[in-house]
């Protein structure tokens, strides 16, 4: 799984200058549902988290969520890469960052889900990818069921201060 989202992320750093604007209801949008997460991590719910959460699975059939959410829970500060998570981090998304989550760009879109291995991209429609590239800190939320999910982060401490990778 990591290898795909290392692509992707390859791929987003180069195509986020295309990327278009979100309105400012849909930004609205975004920082309530980031404002839902941090709520659930906040108040240590791993129930709530896991519904906030794009259901994914393993190759073995394992719910990928719960890795997902035990990272979120840790809030460890230090930890970098894939689900790298820290309460501090995530607040100066929620605070103001939230802004620089753009629509995927078409031809990034295409480019990944052609070569994603697991298919979680074929089966979502572009415009309910929704990228954030700052910092080297890569966030991918979709629209699932008409409501935001998160499917991918990386890096996210880094916002924070420097960190062991």
């Amino acid at each position: 799984m990591k290898k795909i989202f290392l692509v992707i992320f390859l791929t987003v750093s180069m195509s986020n200058l295309m990327a278009q604007e979100y309105s400012k209801k849909e930004l609205k949008n975004i920082k309530t549902y980031l404002q839902e997460i941090q709520a659930a991590s906040l108040a240590k719910d791993p129930i709530q988290l896991t519904k906030l959460i794009y259901p994914i699975q393993t190759k073995d059939g394992k719910d990928y969520r719960k890795r997902i959410v035990a990272r979120i829970l840790e809030n460890n500060t230090i930890n970098g890469g894939d689900f790298a998570y820290s309460d501090k981090a995530f607040k100066m998304i929620v605070d103001s960052l939230y802004q620089k989550f753009k629509p995927i760009p078409e031809e990034l879109y295409l480019s990944l889900s052609r070569k994603t291995e697991y298919d979680i991209l074929k089966k979502i429609k572009r415009e309910d990818i929704l990228i954030f590239d700052y910092k080297n800190v890569h966030i991918i939320l979709i629209r699932y069921k008409g409501k935001l999910q998160l499917l991918f982060w990386e890096n996210m401490n880094k916002l924070s201060k420097p960190i062991k990778t």
